[in-house]
């Protein structure tokens, strides 16, 4: 591992020299360009990084990683991405951290900026490794694709989970993107490592609802070469689906409604083996009584919820309430907690609500907190009248009571 500043390259016409090249056995694996805090980092990649792939292009020929700084903002992507897929590492050990943005705009020195996140957070031997190796994709051949933070976190996070999956008794929990953050890229990732990493002969089942998600997911697997064009794993209806569980296919892509079985006819079993991580998107949308029969028909190695939209109703929140506070993976932005009843978890929200108002008195960074519930349906226990004549009940004002 060796670092250089300042190396002259010489290229089809132009001399260049790159501010920081990082490299592994001899191969420039990191390109860092570094700019005055009075200047945007765009321009580090609009004025510099397109020059430099314009006049000493085979540079970039081992390049995982171009990092563009100003001290005050840094930001990372592959070297064939347009300035709008460069992102920032602002994580050094957890998904947990927080950093202090306005800080970050004031820093005075290297130890305060941003640069730091990414040197502590990237730029340790193993872990650029790991991420080399296992974080660094491409689609259809020429698109270069470099994990985001979170996505590395939240991958690696999964993976200690899944070799510790028997003594979670395989509940793993929920792995939550916001809509947009390249959830079906995490999935990739994740299913190329666990192959790469854990030993054994794993079958990855997709679970879905919808057509075009399935195809979507589907049709990523295939351009990054995890799987082939040709290879047969969508099945077509609920009859190949059982046929497939019984087989060692790698990867399985399909949709809850498959699974459904005739009515009067015993539930089969689907498989007896002990290794399919079953991957649930859109899981916020999968629960019902189907879902909880597939998972305990199919009693896979581990189940993994991907989800942009975290709720209480999520299939393993069912299946395996007990267990959803304390995985690691629930990234969730909220606490988790079960009650003996709807009517306690009220007035504990309640109670909660109050105090952070009473902070928020306090404290003019804090806004005015709010409560949402989500009422149940006419023919159940917490319906919306149930639920706004116990509130009402409890001394909280009409006024203060909407109803969406």
């Amino acid at each position: 591992f060796t670092a250089v500043s300042q190396m002259w390259i010489q290229g089809r016409v132009y001399w260049r020299r790159p501010d920081v090249l990082i490299f592994i056995n001899g191969l420039p694996m990191v390109f860092v360009e570094l700019k005055n805090s009075i200047v945007k980092v765009e321009e580090a990649y609009n004025d510099n990084l397109k020059n430099y792939l314009r006049d000493i292009p085979n540079l970039f020929a081992f390049n995982q990683i171009c990092v563009l700084s100003n001290g005050l903002e840094t930001r990372l992507g592959a070297f064939n991405a347009t300035y709008n897929h460069f992102f920032e590492w602002l994580k050094v050990d957890s998904e947990k951290e927080r950093p202090d943005r306005q800080a970050l705009k004031e820093a005075g020195t290297v130890g305060e900026s941003s640069v730091r996140y990414f040197i502590d957070g990237l730029l340790q031997k193993g872990r650029l490794i790991d991420y080399i190796e296992n974080f660094i994709m491409f689609r259809n051949q020429k698109n270069k694709i470099i994990a985001k933070n979170h996505q590395y976190f939240g991958v690696n996070n999964l993976m200690e989970s899944v070799k510790n999956r028997a003594e979670l008794q395989g509940k793993l929990g929920v792995f939550w993107h916001t809509q947009g953050s390249g959830k079906s890229f995490s999935m990739v990732f994740f299913a190329r490592k666990v192959r790469r990493k854990i030993s054994g002969n794993f079958t990855f089942l997709i679970i879905t609802d919808r057509e075009d998600l399935d195809d979507q997911i589907h049709k990523n697997f295939v351009k990054t070469e995890v799987i082939g064009q040709k290879e047969e794993c969508q099945p077509k209806n609920g009859k190949q689906l059982r046929a497939y569980l019984q087989t060692n296919k790698s990867f399985i892509f399909t949709l809850i409604h498959k699974f459904r079985y005739d009515k009067g006819k015993k539930y089969p079993v689907l498989s007896t083996r002990d290794d399919i991580i079953v991957l649930v998107d859109e899981a916020h949308k999968m629960i019902s009584q189907l879902s909880g029969e597939v998972m305990r028909r199919l009693n896979p190695a581990c189940v993994i919820e991907f989800t942009a939209t975290p709720v209480e109703s999520n299939v393993l929140y069912r299946v395996f309430p007990s267990r959803l506070k304390a995985e690691e993976m629930v990234k969730l932005p909220f606490n988790v907690a079960e009650h003996p009843s709807w009517e306690e978890a009220v007035l504990r929200a309640v109670e909660t609500r109050k105090t952070l108002a009473g902070l928020a008195a306090k404290d003019e960074r804090y806004i005015r907190p709010l409560v949402l519930f989500q009422a149940e349906k006419k023919n159940q226990s917490c319906t919306v009248d149930k639920l706004k004549r116990f509130l009402l009940d409890h001394d909280i004002p009409a006024a203060e009571i909407a109803v969406a």
